[in-house]
């Protein structure tokens, strides 16, 4: 939802888990259980569009606070400590935070209320690459995930929304990348290998050490 979205320069919604029903997408395999993580949204040429189809399509009403600019706190995120920035998304965040400022909103750039985002993002790649890889065989000498990791994961997942529950009772919304850079040529290299390119530099797109983790 959010990278198709941000590459084609449309409208995505990645709701939070259990908004959308998931009827029709479920693992193969399985007996209609819900998989952890997977989520269904809708995209749309513009923001009102948005917001009707997934008002059509949510399981539940939802209704987010209808404020006004000089009542809006913000707080705007232009960078993560596992990736690197291309620089005119963070020139385009700025203007966003410029322009939020304008209308009286209060605009942060940072807080201690933010949970470790380096450590959130580890155990959710551990998490989904359990979740994905569900019922299929294992490579040649490794073991399936046992039951204690997977539950601790669980309980990681607890603590980070408690976290972010305690940020959101002091700001309205977080603004942050969607992804690194801009839409770049399609590239059939293996994930594994992959090189990308940001302002110049090259970058791997997904750190090793996760890698190994894979």
């Amino acid at each position: 939802i959010r990278v198709p979205a941000a590459f084609n320069g449309v409208w995505g919604h990645k709701p939070t888990w259990g908004v959308i029903p998931t009827e029709g997408h479920y693992f193969p395999g399985t007996d209609s259980a819900r998989s952890v993580l997977s989520v269904l949204g809708p995209m749309a040429r513009d923001a009102d569009d948005l917001e009707a189809a997934l008002d059509i399509v949510a399981d539940h009403p939802l209704a987010p606070a209808k404020r006004h600019g000089d009542t809006w706190r913000v707080l705007i995120l232009t960078s993560h400590p596992m990736a690197r920035v291309q620089r005119s998304i963070i020139a385009a965040l700025e203007r966003v935070a410029n322009a939020l400022r304008e209308t009286g909103a209060t605009v942060d750039t940072s807080s201690d209320l933010l949970p470790d985002l380096e450590r959130q993002h580890a155990g959710y790649w551990q998490m989904l690459n359990i979740a994905m890889s569900r019922r299929a065989p294992r490579p040649e000498g490794q073991a399936a995930p046992e039951l204690e990791p997977w539950l601790h994961l669980h309980d990681e997942q607890a603590r980070n929304q408690r976290q972010w529950r305690r940020l959101f009772e002091r700001y309205d919304a977080v603004i942050a990348p969607t992804v690194g850079m801009t839409a770049f040529p399609h590239d059939p290299t293996p994930l594994a290998t992959r090189r990308l390119s940001i302002d110049g530099e090259d970058t791997q797109n997904v750190p090793a050490h996760l890698l190994r983790r894979r």
